[in-house]
């Protein structure tokens, strides 16, 4: 019989329990005291039997007595994700080193009150969408923890936990401050328990050792977003010398849900993912950890495993797959390891470059087009630079789980919308005037009653009003009906000449602006960049003559970046014969509204996999996990960010029931302004400050980079990278001189 170490929990309230060690990933000796003592022993016991549907949370430590002081026994033999081996901690001497693999069979958590899999449906044909997971997690994090409470949020956790639940929702949980992890005041506030909810970083974890040392709540209770390393429980463990830490967990929500199928990472740094590993190793490898991270996330959030397959011609998608495939089936293999299904789900890596033409279109349904000309960021909407607006307007939420009007409303388009809105302002107007009726004791108790709904209703119809007001007014500015239509018409429909007329045209236009200029003659570049290079040439020429802020390098940019050589799909549906004979057939039938006729590339992909014809030598597989059979659930994740006409693209095709239920996720949430200004993701690169020299700027006599891209902060390195990417050359040896 094989001797496999056990962990032994002791307490004067419960029989002795014994599990398995070796599955049990983090364990924890009382500081002296009867109430809690662990003690990993080697036994000739066999394994308890155990569940192997993994809890959606881990409870890492636990303990309802004040006096409970937490010390951290390692893995017996483990490494972390990058192969980084983890030593052997054996405070009490009697650990030996495991000459067999440790059992991955997760097992159930010692002392957990509470589970979060009887909140998570687990049949296909129930909803699981990640919205109501996420409100699930915050919800069991708060309810379970009784009296006053500080729930304490990092940048990172702050946007998962605003989209997801509103301060009025926080108020009924008792959380009566809300605070940043680095922004704490030094108030000391024994009677509030704090709640922590952060992302385990390692920054946070040196923030959460600093304050454990002088600890200003009575309670800690720590909560993770996603996985923890060895190396910072023992921080942790080492830091809390004054016994103040109840309770660690994980709870694996480390992805902002912004719609029910529609997930995104924020991650600052977007556009690392275009530059080669190795101009910015450091970024590089942070980048793809952030996605990896999050990607896991939500798979433990939906428990399941994937198959696993990537875009081929991206380097970055290739190596995002491969580190979450490392960590799914090696690493923490006893974590993933759910129930099996008939069909795996599947995760599709792949590239925002293989569709570059989306992000840069004008965008006519309700949600999508209030990011493109205003902005959304988590949820919110910005309008203090909105002409005329009121106080209580000035920010507003725009989501489908707090706004009933909105949900019904976020996918239709322009004219449409204006029209329900109209009802919805009539109806408003019939309860106004209803309530100004009021004659008895009756009706003034009525109204009292009905106040707050008649009061959140005004709120709403303002809200909704004030933006449609003022798209209306930035659309008839710009002139956004003739520029979108030549848009579509680039994007959707053939005809060189009759293309070139059109930009050429608005070009000419004084009232168009720069931007929209930039963005027609990329489209007209991405389209036409092998069938027409003299003109094409032309068109560049007039863009900098008449555009001193976007220089014609930014559209070689982007097609070095993202043009036909570097794509893997039929963006426009003339490689592949059915695509062409599709296209033909919807131009013979027209089109429903010219504005919204563009289908992302996102659609045809989708199309691909519930058909089986996604082609292997493209989206080959990680590893030896085949799939033949259709998924069930598949989650695209976009690494360059994605659209919210993909996200529109994604809800409607869920919502016709088709069999195989799609969700979407990306680094970032683009517009086409993020796309085209150079101070943005794009087209800037600003680095970290050189130990003694500062942070370079390269200007336009002394780089001619500058004059492909225009002013940009770079590094040396960045200069050498970008002017290669840009002209297929090596940076001047006169232009290099400056950095030495």
């Amino acid at each position: 019989m094989l001797s496999v170490p056990c962990l032994l929990v002791l307490s004067n309230s419960a029989e002795p329990q014994i599990y398995p060690s070796a599955a049990v990933r983090f364990g924890y000796t009382g500081g002296g005291t009867a109430q809690g003592i662990a003690r990993v022993n080697r036994c000739g016991c066999d394994p308890c039997h155990v569940n192997r549907t993994l809890p959606t949370t881990r409870l890492l430590s636990n303990s309802s007595h004040s006096s409970f002081r937490f010390r951290l026994l390692r893995p017996l033999a483990a490494t972390d994700r990058h192969g980084s081996p983890y030593a052997v901690d054996d405070p009490i001497g009697t650990l030996t080193t495991l000459t067999k693999p440790p059992d991955p069979r997760p097992l159930p958590l010692h002392n957990q009150a509470s589970d979060l899999n009887s909140l998570i449906p687990s049949r296909r044909g129930e909803e699981m969408v990640l919205i109501t997971l996420v409100r699930d997690y915050i919800g069991r994090l708060l309810q379970d923890i009784p009296g006053m409470k500080v729930l304490i949020l990092d940048s990172g956790t702050v946007s998962i936990v605003s989209v997801a639940y509103s301060q009025s929702e926080l108020l009924k949980k008792e959380v009566f401050l809300v605070e940043l992890v680095d922004s704490m005041s030094k108030e000391t506030m024994t009677h509030l328990k704090a709640v922590y909810f952060l992302r385990p970083t390692s920054e946070n974890i040196q923030k959460l050792r600093r304050q454990l040392a002088n600890p200003r709540f009575g309670e800690y209770h720590l909560f993770f977003s996603n996985i923890l390393k060895i190396t910072q429980i023992q921080v942790l463990a080492d830091s809390d010398e004054q016994e103040v830490v109840h309770q660690v967990q994980e709870f694996f929500a480390d992805f902002c849900a912004i719609d029910p199928y529609h997930f995104t990472l924020n991650m600052q740094m977007n556009h690392i993912y275009m530059l080669p590993a190795v101009v910015d190793p450091p970024s590089s490898h942070s980048f793809c950890d952030r996605a990896v991270d999050g990607i896991a996330a939500v798979f433990l959030a939906l428990k399941r495993r994937p198959v696993i397959r990537y875009q081929r011609t991206s380097d970055i998608a290739k190596r995002i797959a491969q580190e979450t495939a490392k960590l799914m089936y090696e690493q923490e293999s006893g974590l993933f390891d759910f129930r099996r299904t008939e069909f795996s789900p599947l995760l599709l890596v792949i590239d925002r470059r293989d569709d570059p033409v989306t992000p840069l279109l004008n965008q006519w349904t309700y949600q999508a087009m209030v990011h493109e000309l205003i902005g959304i960021e988590d949820n919110k909407v910005d309008l203090r630079n909105t002409p005329k607006v009121s106080k209580d307007q000035q920010e507003v939420v725009l989501s489908s789980e707090q706004d009933s009007f909105f949900k019904s409303n976020m996918y239709e388009n322009f004219g449409d919308l204006g029209m329900n809105i109209k009802t919805m302002v009539d109806e408003f107007q019939q309860i106004t005037n209803s309530n100004q009726n009021i004659q008895t004791i009756e009706d003034m108790t009525k109204f009292v009653n009905n106040y707050p709904e008649y009061r959140k209703m005004q709120g709403n119809v303002s809200k909704h009003v004030t933006m449609v007001t003022e798209m209306s007014r930035i659309v008839e500015e710009r002139k956004l009906m003739i520029v979108s239509q030549t848009e579509q018409e680039l994007a959707c429909n053939g005809g060189q000449v009759a293309a070139f007329e059109a930009v050429t045209k608005l070009l000419n236009d004084e009232t168009i602006s720069d931007v929209d200029r930039l963005r027609l003659v990329m489209l007209y570049a991405l389209r036409y960049e092998k069938e027409s290079p003299v003109q094409l040439m032309q068109l560049f020429n007039k863009l900098a003559s008449r555009s001193a802020k976007y220089k014609p390098g930014l559209v070689q940019f982007l097609l070095k970046q993202a043009g036909i050589d570097k794509r893997t799909g039929d963006l426009y549906g003339n490689r592949d014969l059915l695509n062409i004979a599709r296209n033909m057939a919807r131009g013979l039938k027209g089109v429903e509204n010219v504005y919204t006729q563009h289908q992302p590339l996102l659609f045809q992909t989708m199309e691909s996999i519930i058909k089986g014809r996604l082609r292997d030598v493209d989206y080959p597989f990680i590893g030896n996990h085949f799939q033949q059979g259709r998924p069930q659930d598949v989650v695209i994740f976009i690494v360059g960010g994605t659209t919210y006409e993909e996200a529109r693209t994604v809800a409607l095709h869920n919502a016709a029931n088709s069999g195989t239920r799609f969700i979407l996720g990306g680094s970032v949430v683009l517009n086409s302004k993020q796309n085209n200004d150079p101070r943005n993701v794009f087209w800037k690169m600003q680095v970290p400050k050189r130990p003694g020299r500062g942070t370079k700027d390269i200007t336009h006599k002394q780089c001619c980079v500058n004059q492909k891209h225009g002013k940009l902060l770079v590094n040396i390195v960045y200069a050498r990278a970008w002017y290669r990417v840009a002209t297929g050359k090596r940076l001047p040896a006169t232009c290099a001189a400056d950095w030495r």
